[in-house]
């Protein structure tokens, strides 16, 4: 069954915290290493994550996340319960681990896992992986939940635009939604992310409404998705052998 928000309990997403105010804004620059040629900031810390992975695989092996739940890539985001996980350390993150490259978690070891806004920055190849490695970390009939901006909101709230000025707004908004001054490479509508978690194996597909879920809390809901007015939920399964 669905979990639905009590009667009085606030749907707004929380504020920035001081990462995302003071500190987010001076690191998100471009560092140009040649004419056409520029490497994310974080892309460079996210080179240490390579030393630490075989710690986590290690601890892996030992069972130490055997029927855990991911968080991944949480970012600002903390679930209590939860192994968050992010590519950035300042986020003090659970398990530090750049999850474009391999899990450090055992195949069919993990009960569940959710994701808000990772996908989009993802390229074709990498996208393709990521997936494939939540199928193969969950275990059979484990649940996933992405949130990812929405193709058909963003196209909506450019077409009800009632005046020029709006208009200007509204697409400049869904120019930022599409690309995110080059960080997004991806958009996606049910149909086609559905297709996508089919073609990996995922069964049982739903599309909650905020800040509906099969097995996420309310109060979760709402900590991982920071951008329910522009966002696209999908709920599916592990398909059960």
């Amino acid at each position: 069954m669905m979990t639905k928000a009590s009667e009085g309990l606030s749907n707004s997403a929380p504020g920035p915290d001081f990462f995302e105010a003071r500190i987010q804004p001076l690191t998100k620059k471009f560092l140009t290493t040649g004419k056409r040629r520029q490497v994310y900031v974080w892309d460079l810390i996210r080179i240490g994550t390579f030393a630490v992975w075989p710690y986590y695989w290690l601890r892996a092996g030992m069972g130490k996340y055997a029927g855990a739940r991911i968080n991944v890539a949480a970012g600002a985001s903390r679930l209590s319960g939860w192994v968050n996980t992010d590519a950035n350390p300042l986020r003090t993150p659970h398990l530090w681990a750049d999850m474009r490259n391999r899990w450090p978690f055992r195949d069919a070891s993990i009960a569940a896992i959710v994701t808000s806004h990772f996908l989009e920055h993802l390229f074709d190849n990498e996208l393709d992986h990521v997936l494939r490695q939540m199928y193969r970390v969950l275990r059979s009939g484990g649940y996933l939940r992405i949130s990812v901006p929405s193709l058909e909101k963003a196209i909506a709230q450019y077409v009800n635009a009632t005046d020029g000025r709006e208009l200007a707004e509204r697409g400049q908004r869904f120019q930022l939604t599409c690309h995110w001054y080059g960080a997004h490479h991806q958009m996606f509508d049910f149909e086609r992310l559905r297709g996508l978690l089919a073609g990996v194996g995922f069964t049982d597909f739903e599309q909650p409404q905020f800040p509906q879920s099969r097995f996420c809390t309310v109060a979760e809901v709402i900590e991982i998705d920071r951008h329910a007015d522009e966002s696209l939920f999908i709920e599916c399964r592990k398909s059960v052998v």
